[in-house]
C-alpha cells in the first residue's frame, strides 16, 4: 500500500513546488536602486572611493 501512496504524494508535491515557483517567477522584481540601496555600480559603499 505504501509502495503506491509515496509516489502519488511525491507527484503532487512536485506540482504544488513547481505551481509556487513559476508563479514567484512571474512576479515583477524589485528595482535595483532599492535591492542596492547604499552601493555603486561597482558594489562599493557609497561615499567611499577603492583604493588603487
Amino acid at each position: 500500500m505504501i509502495a503506491l501512496v509515496e509516489p502519488t504524494v511525491n507527484t503532487v508535491a512536485y506540482l504544488i513546488h513547481e505551481h509556487l515557483w513559476e508563479s514567484a517567477k512571474a512576479q515583477p522584481q524589485a528595482e535595483p536602486a532599492v535591492l542596492g540601496a547604499g552601493y555603486d555600480e561597482v558594489a562599493q559603499p557609497v561615499g567611499l572611493t577603492a583604493a588603487t
